[in-house]
């Protein structure tokens, strides 16, 4: 980082030799060069700045813009509730993992991760030769995944114990929505979830 005098004395030194640019201290063309040199500071701070601020780890003045660009807050993460050092993690966490799972055994591993037993089936696209009677699947299917959630909860309705407006059935099913959906599956799958009672 530079100081106010490092500008003054490079502003001094592009001046043209000769007696008329006077720049001693309290001339006037000093007084200039030193409103120069403290905007020239004011201005290398913030590049300094700006280099610590796209670093998403430590960024302060662009988490907002970190966030608005991975569509956050979103039904997983609200920023309301979090703290800062929360927002950034989750900003890290999702850049970390744009580029998604690979394999099947990964989808079962990090689910089992967050307590989830789940099966996970790959669209296979049909082919010459293949069983007669089999279910036809273009070939589109081999971009489609099924996620069978095996341990899970379903929360049926019940006369007396549920209000107007609640629906009859619902699925705790919003983790295993945010872990795998969000960060973790690559953005060119389609999947679907089918959810089963434990």
């Amino acid at each position: 980082m530079h100081t106010k005098q490092d500008y003054i004395r490079m502003f001094t030194q592009l001046l043209p030799p000769g007696d008329a640019w006077e720049a001693s201290e309290n001339s006037f063309l000093y007084n200039i060069f030193a409103g120069w040199a403290e905007e020239c500071i004011r201005f290398e701070q913030r590049m300094l700045d700006l280099m610590d601020e796209s670093d998403p780890r430590y960024t302060l003045e662009l988490l907002p813009d970190f966030e608005n660009d991975l569509g956050l807050p979103d039904q997983c993460f609200l920023t309301a509730e979090a703290t800062i050092d929360q927002r950034r993690q989750e900003v890290v966490n999702i850049l970390r993992n744009r580029q998604g799972l690979f394999s099947l055994p990964q989808i079962r591993e990090v689910s089992a991760m967050f307590g989830f037993e789940v099966e996970v089936e790959e669209g296979i696209p049909s082919y010459f030769g293949g069983r007669f009677g089999s279910r036809f699947s273009p070939d589109e299917s081999k971009y489609y995944i099924t996620i069978r959630q095996i341990s899970g909860n379903i929360i049926r309705a019940r006369f007396g114990a549920s209000h107007f407006g609640e629906r009859f059935t619902k699925f705790d099913n919003e983790l295993l929505y945010c872990v795998l959906l969000r960060p973790v599956i690559r953005a060119d799958r389609a999947v679907t979830f089918i959810f089963t009672e434990s």
